[in-house]
């Protein structure tokens, strides 16, 4: 609407220019009547002056834009500049509460760390006097121990002694004792000879094939039933035959006894204590023996089921007296 009346008040303009100038337009030279011809010349087309114009108002709408922008980013760098002096405050609060905090804890770490030193030193004096103390104590057992060592070492020897003497005086005795079945064998023909009322057997004994037999009602280890036996003028019963062990099977009625077998002189030589020779006689050993358990077994029982088996000599049991039969003997 500008442009319109821009164009009107210019066409106005010359509509009101007097007449006398127009005559003297109209009496000008040729050439400018040419001029005046051409009424559009000297003056700026309308399409230029629109771009013109568009260019212009562009150019205030870029020039708007970029003042709004730049107003924007200040007002933001404004409040965040305003905003960063409290949120500094607060970290300043923050590691200010925090130093307080490390400060406290150092001090409570100080307190700790003293008191550990206190109780480490307590702890190594403590130690230190428990290592004396151990050191005495070991010392002293080394000493008992040598002590005992040495006990122990003449006990052994005290007791390799006894057990040679016991040896020499098993085998004095058992001479001893077939000595004296000669002698009574001896003594049995004169008597069968001249007193026909002589009793197979004393009072006490069992007969059976010629031989007197006598159970115990008590228990002894095997060398004291032996030595009851030779007190009886006797000796351990001595089992040769099948007749024999069926029948002392048969009298022990579940008992265990000692017999007058042993492997005392010799591991494995097994002897009687009249002096068979147990290589002629015939062995009635119980399922896996003899087996010398824990190297200790020396002495032979019958067991509850008339099985032989390898014991302790020291082991208490019932015991059975053999001797040959006194034909002459009265009761």
């Amino acid at each position: 609407m500008e442009l319109k009346n821009d164009d009107q008040n210019f066409e106005e303009f010359h509509l009101d220019q007097p007449r006398g100038d127009r005559k003297k337009q109209e009496n000008l030279k040729p050439e400018h009547s040419v001029q005046a011809a051409d009424p559009m010349r000297g003056k700026c087309p309308p399409l230029v002056f629109y771009i013109l114009l568009g260019v212009s108002i562009l150019l205030s709408v870029v020039v708007l834009g970029t003042a709004v922008i730049l107003f924007t980013g200040v007002s933001e760098k404004t409040s965040l500049s305003l905003a960063e002096p409290r949120t500094n405050i607060s970290q300043l609060e923050d590691i200010t509460q925090m130093l307080s905090k490390m400060k406290m804890s150092d001090t409570d770490l100080k307190m700790e760390i003293s008191q550990l030193k206190s109780t480490d030193s307590e702890l190594f004096s403590e130690m230190k006097t428990s290592g004396v103390d151990f050191k005495m104590e070991l010392s002293q057992m080394k000493q008992n121990v040598s002590e005992l060592f040495s006990e122990m070492k003449t006990a052994d020897d005290d007791f390799k002694m006894e057990f040679t003497q016991l040896k020499r005086k098993f085998t004095e005795w058992s001479a001893k004792l077939a000595a004296i079945e000669n002698k009574f064998q001896q003594q049995i023909s004169d008597l069968q000879q001249n007193d026909p009322r002589c009793t197979p057997c004393a009072t006490g004994w069992r007969y059976f094939e010629g031989k007197c037999y006598q159970f115990s009602e008590s228990s002894k280890n095997w060398h004291e039933a032996n030595l009851d036996c030779f007190s009886k003028q006797s000796y351990l019963i001595v089992i040769r035959t099948n007749q024999q062990q069926n029948f002392m099977k048969a009298t022990i009625m579940g008992q265990r006894c000692w017999i007058g077998l042993n492997d005392l002189t010799v591991e494995g030589q097994w002897n009687w204590v009249d002096g068979t020779d147990s290589k002629a006689t015939k062995m009635f050993w119980a399922s896996g023996e003899p087996n010398n358990e824990r190297n200790n077994e020396h002495c032979v029982e019958a067991r509850f089921d008339g099985k032989w088996n390898d014991a302790p000599c020291t082991f208490d049991f019932r015991w059975i007296c053999e001797r040959p039969s006194f034909p002459c003997v009265t009761n």
